[in-house]
């Protein structure tokens, strides 16, 4: 019972987090850092199965694919964005203002959360659908692919730098989280691969 009294505030405490400009800064960072890390895998030509930058295919005008991704982007606010952000960096992520301990979890911990983070992601390749869940049907190679987990590792630790450098405010891995999920699915043909399109 205890934890559970200690994540609902560590939730509550982070939500009531306003934007600063440190908190911007970390989550351009954020996304920056994730950014960087697709290009690099994608240079090194190991992430040729989900990343399909430049994407070419794309005959859509440009009003259309702003339009577009700002839909996208609104999708990706609530699911993955905060939903998977208010458990991972918040429920599960001790910060001192809600808990009152010093300094900034300890960095093992960050990183056996990511870890599990990462590897979350497998479960539509071990059998979501014989839970009876409805997944695309590109899902299990991309989740399955091992630079696309090392990816998801690397978000991971960017949610986690950007809700450290917010002060633990909701807000900014909700966005790092969103807006790179948003950016892979439109403009790196992510929806149609995962669609099992390309």
């Amino acid at each position: 019972m205890q934890s559970i009294n200690s994540a609902t505030s560590r939730v509550i405490s982070s939500a009531k987090v306003r934007p600063t400009l440190i908190g911007l800064k970390g989550i351009a960072l954020g996304i920056g850092i994730v950014g960087s890390a697709a290009f690099g895998f994608k240079a090194c030509g190991i992430a040729d199965t989900f990343l399909l930058f430049p994407y070419h295919n794309d005959s859509r005008h440009l009003s259309s694919r702003v339009f577009d991704f700002f839909t996208m982007l609104g999708r990706t606010l609530f699911v993955p964005g905060l939903t998977e952000e208010v458990f991972w960096r918040v429920a599960l992520t001790p910060n001192p203002i809600a808990d009152g301990s010093r300094g900034f979890s300890k960095l093992r911990l960050v990183l056996l959360l990511n870890t599990m983070f990462a590897l979350y992601h497998l479960i539509p390749v071990l059998g979501a659908e014989k839970l009876g869940w409805m997944i695309p049907p590109g899902a299990p190679t991309v989740f399955s692919d091992p630079s696309f987990l090392a990816l998801a590792f690397v978000l991971g630790n960017a949610c986690s730098f950007s809700y450290h450098v917010s002060f633990y405010g909701l807000y900014a891995p909700v966005l790092v989280h969103a807006v790179t999920v948003a950016f892979w699915l439109d403009a790196c043909g992510g929806e149609k691969v995962l669609r099992g399109e390309s």
